[in-house]
């Protein structure tokens, strides 16, 4: 799918390394087949990338240098308290029953000050275009960029900042940018013109009009005094 998406790509790309908070430790969650750990990896002395798909691991681990590759469940990560200076979890939020779960076991194996870089559907701009009138505008629908159905807790409800119904407190928000631009028929055509993401990412900071949000958080471990053992999920 990404080899007909390099705009999309390259311009995730840039947002995430601006991101970057080199250290110790990196996880990717739903890693897929490395895409996005095979940017974020030279980083770190260590790396893990966790997914449930058996080809995609046999795919991360070509594309990986450094990379240890987990087959795991996101919702039940397997490491132990604190473990991570930085993690990202890319175009996956939606696809997860229970984004809760997910977001306290990322609290679970963040150091404290760590950073979380994820991406949600921004639900408000991906229900208007679902529900457009097949009458109204049916000439360009084929262009505007959709996530098609999509089918989570919050999928159905139109909402601005879906994030703020699963995201502890803990997590503080400090960035936050869009991509998508080039999500659709008319960019899978100029494909081959990869240079078009810096027009994307210049137009970044204008996420509430993008189909991908992508959110930084500072964790904050220590907030309302709770702490954390370092000891070994089962």
């Amino acid at each position: 799918m990404w080899d007909s998406k390099r705009i999309e790509a390259e311009a995730q790309t840039r947002i995430l390394t601006g991101w970057v908070k080199p250290g110790e430790s990196y996880l990717d969650l739903g890693g897929g087949f490395g895409r996005v750990a095979r940017t974020i990896e030279p980083f770190f002395h260590r790396a893990a990338l966790i997914d449930l798909t058996k080809r995609n691991l046999g795919m991360a681990k070509k594309n990986l240098k450094h990379t240890e590759i987990i087959r795991g469940d996101v919702s039940n990560i397997p490491a132990r308290d604190s473990s991570f200076d930085f993690i990202t979890m890319i175009r996956v939020v939606h696809l997860l029953p229970d984004p809760s779960r997910t977001m306290r076991e990322i609290l679970r194996v963040s150091k404290d000050e760590g950073i979380l870089v994820m991406s949600v559907p921004n639900l408000a701009v991906n229900c208007a275009i679902r529900d457009l009138d097949p009458g109204v505008l049916s000439g360009i629908r084929h262009i505007l960029p959709t996530y098609g159905p999509v089918v989570w807790p919050y999928g159905q409800r139109c909402i601005f900042s879906p994030h703020k119904l699963f995201v502890p407190k803990e997590f503080k928000l400090t960035g936050r940018r869009g991509t998508g631009l080039f999500d659709n028929f008319v960019g899978k055509s100029l494909n081959r013109f990869p240079q078009l993401h810096l027009l994307d990412v210049a137009t970044s900071p204008f996420w509430f009009i993008k189909l991908d949000v992508f959110l930084r958080f500072e964790i904050r471990k220590s907030s309302g005094g709770r702490t954390f053992s370092n000891t070994k999920r089962d």
